[in-house]
């Protein structure tokens, strides 16, 4: 019981990342590296400043 508590605090509010992942192109299975530390310090600034692929594909449409 502690552990499926311990899970859903810790999964739960990961989940509107999902997302916002899937909105900007991404997997959102890469919500996953926002668990492991320091990776997550690393992924958000990859994250924030790479071109996202949706941007990318409605350029291209243009």
């Amino acid at each position: 019981m502690l552990y499926a508590l311990l899970i859903l605090v810790v999964v739960v509010p990961y989940l509107p990342a999902i997302g916002v992942l899937k909105r900007a192109g991404y997997s959102g299975w890469l919500y996953f590296l926002f668990l492991i530390p320091i990776v997550n310090i690393v992924w958000l600034w990859i994250f924030a400043f790479a071109e996202w692929p949706n941007i990318m594909a409605n350029v291209s449409d243009r």
